[in-house]
């Protein structure tokens, strides 16, 4: 039976104090430190399902390992400088390797995901430059068009401008005429109401008129016929 304990922290000095038998009826077998093989079989197990050229696994098995051998070397350092003690465990090497893999994933998405963000952006960039070249060709095409429009243009601005001033002229004496119309027209409405005055006048004396000549009577003119000299009031009325 293998019962496993980490030198870290005071959990195994806890468990010893509280059962001496795991020291007194067991044989402790301190695990020295990996050597450089044993280190590299391992890196090389690890990075094995990590996609990539066979040269570059094999510089970054070194990686690890130098990065694991040289915390070894500052442990103990750190140890002689401050008399503390810093564990380097084979846990410690999987970690750093296990860390390696989750920020080389991260950074190939990374590098990825800008890549296609410059690719999309390169893609605009030449369909816009197609798109501006189109249209310079086109507008390049049209630009003796547009020169010849301008030109008929101006032409037909020339004769506008001649209508135009011949039309305010007329305008001008369409003015006149209608103020000398509209000068007759207030002279007659004058002389309408004046006559509408005059026979509101006259109509009572047509009437009177009427009902005189209604009393004549054929003697009356036969009496008339006779007269050789009628008298100047019945001159008058014949």
């Amino acid at each position: 039976m293998v019962i496993c304990f980490s030198p870290i922290g005071a959990s195994l000095r806890n468990r010893i104090r509280d059962f001496p038998s795991i020291v007194n009826c067991t044989t402790i077998d301190w695990f020295s430190e990996w050597p450089p093989d044993a280190l590299e079989a391992v890196a090389q197990k690890f990075l094995m399902d990590v996609e990539m050229d066979h040269e570059v696994r094999q510089n970054c098995v070194v990686m690890v390992q130098n990065f694991h051998t040289s915390t070894e070397v500052m442990k103990d350092k750190f140890f002689k400088m401050l008399k503390r003690v810093y564990y380097v465990t084979p846990t410690s090497y999987l970690e750093l390797i296990n860390t390696f893999k989750t920020l080389l994933k991260e950074k190939r998405t990374e590098i990825a995901n800008l890549k296609d963000r410059y690719a999309n952006g390169y893609d605009c960039l030449v369909e816009t430059e197609t798109k501006v070249n189109t249209m310079q060709k086109q507008l390049e095409d049209l630009q003796p068009v547009l020169v010849q429009t301008g030109k008929e243009t101006d032409a037909k601005l020339v004769v506008v401008t001649k209508e135009t001033e011949e039309a305010d002229k007329i305008k001008a004496g369409v003015a006149i005429e209608e103020a000398d119309a509209q000068k007759i027209a207030d002279e007659a409405n004058a002389i309408k109401v004046d006559c509408g005055t005059q026979l509101a006048e006259a109509l009572p004396a047509l009437r009177a008129a009427e009902d005189a000549v209604k009393c004549i009577t054929p003697g009356d003119i036969a009496i008339l016929k006779k007269l050789a000299n009628p008298p100047a009031d019945v001159r008058l009325v014949t």
